[in-house]
């Protein structure tokens, strides 16, 4: 086995954005309940059934004009107990295994295996039920119809947002177990940019340890680690946003240890219910680093330097709504700031 290292730029992004994409489908209903609003009230019983349901099935992602064929396994159960596997099945060969408390990424491109610290709960999932009212401040819900996917009857929920500083939604929920079955991203103008399916799905009674063991050998890859040190969260918040953009709340906010800063970068996450931001300000002098934005796919990035720090903007939103999160970023003892 190779000595481990430290990191591994590209692969870990891929990783990491695989795994979001699992989680959205396992997660996307913890709402709670929304009175007569149907929509919501059937992404209430999402949230009930989908975590304990155990199946295996076939995806396919369509982001620009890419597509990936991946497998995936799911067991359910309690939060300690759920696990997945998923694997491609077109392209570069790359493998997944979530695990209770760890995801391992398995590289054979790369020659690598990328072994990341997982939470218990996803905290977009964990903060769903308690800002269901910043959820509709930000979007509309509604049902949209009936459909048909996989083979399997489904209902339509359309979200579309009531500004424009986030993507709506499509989602096709299977009738008979309430698993989703469809997601697409959807512009201003309800264009598809961005879609997750599945072409075939099969619910069991339960899932074998052997399904969830790796395909792919990596004992003679290098192993990329978490760092040593692990996230904390600091003694006081020095950053926050002020004038938050509606609908999005804080979620968390912690002190990240990434490679190459040092002290620790200061991170504060938002959501609002589905879009998700995450605002990362760390010590760099202005004069060091230069402006800049980024994307991959959906996923953007704006680098903004400000005095003595940077505050970088990561985000599945408009890159407008970044450049907002960054412009309204303040010290806490700033006047008008407000949590």
């Amino acid at each position: 086995m190779k000595a481990p290292a430290t990191s591994l730029p590209g692969s870990r992004d891929w990783c990491r954005g695989l795994a979001v994409l699992m989680l959205a489908l396992i997660s996307v209903g913890a709402w709670a309940d929304q009175g007569d609003n149907p929509g919501l009230r059937l992404l209430e019983r999402i949230g009930e059934q989908t975590p304990q349901l155990h199946y295996h099935g076939i995806l396919v992602y369509r982001h620009g004009g890419d597509m990936e064929t991946l497998r995936i396994i799911h067991r359910g159960g309690a939060e300690h107990e759920r696990s997945e596997r998923f694997y491609t099945l077109t392209g570069i060969p790359r493998e997944v295994i979530r695990k209770p408390d760890e995801v391992i990424c398995i590289l054979p491109d790369a020659e690598a295996v990328v072994v990341g610290r997982r939470q218990l709960r996803n905290p977009i999932a964990q903060a769903l039920p308690r800002y269901t009212e910043a959820l509709q401040e930000a979007y509309e819900v509604t049902l949209a119809g009936e459909g048909r996917v996989a083979d399997r009857d489904a209902q339509q929920v359309l979200i579309v947002p009531r500004d424009d500083l986030r993507y709506g939604h499509r989602l096709w929920i299977d009738e008979a177990y309430g698993l989703l079955l469809r997601a697409d991203l959807l512009d201003e103008h309800q264009q598809v940019l961005e879609q997750v399916m599945f072409t075939e799905v099969t619910v069991v009674e339960a899932v074998p340890d052997a399904w969830l063991e790796p395909g792919i050998s990596g004992e003679s890859f290098t192993w990329v680690r978490p760092a040593d040190r692990a996230d904390a969260a600091p003694e006081q918040r020095r950053w926050q946003v002020a004038e938050v953009p509606p609908g999005f709340r804080l979620i968390s906010h912690r002190q990240r240890q990434i490679a190459g800063h040092d002290p620790p970068v200061e991170h504060l996450h938002y959501s609002d219910g589905l879009a998700s931001v995450s605002v990362y300000v760390s010590p760099q002098a202005a004069d060091k680093v230069r402006e800049r934005a980024a994307r991959m796919g959906l996923m953007g990035a704006v680098r903004v330097p400000r005095d003595d720090f940077t505050v970088t903007v990561v985000g599945e939103v408009p890159r407008a709504t970044l450049h907002l999160f960054a412009e309204r970023l303040a010290a806490t003892g700033d006047e008008g700031a407000r949590p």
